[in-house]
């Protein structure tokens, strides 16, 4: 018998839950916009005491194993690596959007997306969703 995978809150990593909605023609999942956060003086000098005490491998697969998806890339634009961070759990009403921060390499702005979506946003995106601005960190 195999033990199924839990994240550090006992929780079934990649459950059956319900996903995004669908468009007809493509079955491709709607994408509906960026959530950009530009984190305050304060915010960043709580990120490297905040990230001190956690696991990236935990927090990692916590993340992706509860219907969110992980991107990291370099952006060209900003000369500089992103990160981005989308739902796809139906339920919620952050559903189709999808958070994002810059780090000068990628596993920084992995760090800084987490960081902003447990410690900034506590997991709710939804006073950030449609007052995005252009994230300078």
């Amino acid at each position: 018998m195999t033990k199924k995978k839990v994240d550090s809150d006992g929780n079934a990593l990649g459950a059956q839950r319900p996903r995004a909605p669908r468009t007809a023609q493509t079955n491709a999942r709607v994408f509906l916009g960026w959530v950009n956060i530009n984190l305050n003086d304060e915010q960043k000098a709580e990120f490297s005491v905040w990230c001190a005490d956690k696991d990236f491998a935990s927090l990692l697969d916590k993340l992706t194993g509860s219907a969110y998806r992980l991107s990291v890339y370099w952006d060209d634009y900003n000369d500089t690596y992103a990160a981005s961070l989308t739902c796809w759990l139906a339920a919620s009403g952050q559903c189709g959007y999808s958070l994002s921060m810059r780090g000068s390499d990628a596993v920084t702005a992995i760090w800084r997306v987490i960081f902003t979506h447990y410690a900034v946003c506590l997991e709710d995106w939804g006073p950030y969703i449609g007052k995005s601005t252009r994230s300078d960190w």
